[in-house]
């Protein structure tokens, strides 16, 4: 399997563990139609029109700097002040992108930030509108934080919704207990 062939999966993976959480918050399903780039994946909603879903996930920088910080200073998680800096510069990227010429659903898009060593509990008070003020001007319809750093515990995800302001909020998973 090529690299870019196991890149879409693994965005596919967390596209499935999005949606049902997605379903229950807004009654809407999104059903893939095809995997592009630019977006990541073309889907259709429950009412039968398409959207674009981009997928970016929140890194701590170069694998070395990551084997260093994880096995020599025993971070296993990502400073939340770190994680809020690499959210809001991750957004903005994918901003300037999704306004190339080339993007497919450019005002119909929905932007899906995968966490994996921030917990979204950790963050969910600083995820404010004064945080994020520039989201209301840019062209995503959609934007949200999906938490997958305790997938292997609770084998789903929570959501946090930045924009748009109707469905902004935090989304916890149900009460539950790990492992069981």
């Amino acid at each position: 399997m090529s690299d870019d062939n196991y890149k879409k999966e693994l965005e596919l993976e967390v596209l499935e563990y999005f949606n049902p959480v997605y379903e229950e918050i807004t009654n809407d399903c999104l059903e893939v139609i095809e995997a592009t780039e630019r977006p990541d994946f073309i889907c259709k909603r429950s009412n039968g029109l398409h959207v674009g879903v981009e997928i970016v996930q929140v890194r701590r920088g170069h694998p070395n700097d990551v084997f260093f910080d994880k096995f020599i200073n025993k971070n296993i998680k990502i400073d939340p002040e770190k994680s809020l800096d690499i959210i809001s510069s991750l957004i903005y990227e994918k901003e300037k992108k999704r306004d190339s010429e080339n993007w497919k659903f450019p005002n119909a898009t929905i932007l899906i930030v995968q966490l994996q060593e921030s917990p979204l509990w950790e963050l969910a008070n600083a995820l404010t509108e004064e945080m994020f003020p520039d989201l209301k001007n840019y062209g995503f319809c959609e934007i949200w934080l999906a938490d997958f750093s305790e997938l292997d515990a609770y084998n789903n995800i929570e959501l946090f919704c930045l924009f748009p302001s109707d469905l902004r909020g935090y989304y916890k998973r149900p009460i539950q207990k790990p492992y069981g």
